[in-house]
């Protein structure tokens, strides 16, 4: 009895280890997420020893292929070449490629200049090598005077230079 009771057991351990459907897979894993995560983030961007571009971000999440993601908010302040703040720029998301380098910016994206001109979109893109500013995305824009809408933007970072690519509604004109 005690023999059957033995042959018994190991028949029902080869029959559960011999299981076609239990794959092992000896492929490793390819891991896709972040090598590095940083809290309160700080990046500065310098052309001859001046500050042109301070980046914050209270995350910032590194991957392999040289891309980052900030998705908790990202923060962008831009100089001219004395060091003077130009402009801010804010908004609810953030990411980076590596390999274009450039900057997507989404959800509440709001700048404003040291004229206090206020954008307003939900989208926009920045290129740091370029210094440009674009986006495809509805736009509206609020001087002191006037209020602008539109779809499509380009400017340079101080918003000294912009253009709304297809404008709307009504303008005042000198």
């Amino acid at each position: 009895m005690k023999s059957l009771l033995n042959y018994l057991l190991v028949s029902l351990t080869v029959f559960v280890s011999c299981d076609p459907s239990a794959k092992e897979s000896n492929i490793p894993k390819i891991y896709n997420g972040p090598l590095t995560t940083l809290t309160k983030s700080l990046i500065l961007y310098s052309d001859s020893a001046i500050v042109r571009t301070r980046l914050t971000a209270p995350l910032q999440l590194d991957f392999a292929d040289k891309n980052r993601e900030f998705p908790k908010g990202i923060k962008l302040e831009f100089f001219n070449a004395q060091g003077e703040k130009t402009s801010t720029l804010t908004a609810a998301y953030g990411s980076y490629k590596g390999k274009d380098d450039l900057y997507m910016v989404r959800g509440n994206v709001f700048i404003i200049d040291m004229e206090n001109q206020r954008f307003y979109t939900e989208e926009l893109f920045w290129n740091p090598t370029t210094r440009k500013i674009t986006s495809d995305k509805f736009i509206k824009i609020e001087t002191p005077r006037d209020t602008l809408m539109g779809l499509g933007f380009e400017s340079d970072e101080s918003l000294s230079r912009y253009k709304i690519l297809k404008p709307s509604g009504k303008f005042i004109s000198d």
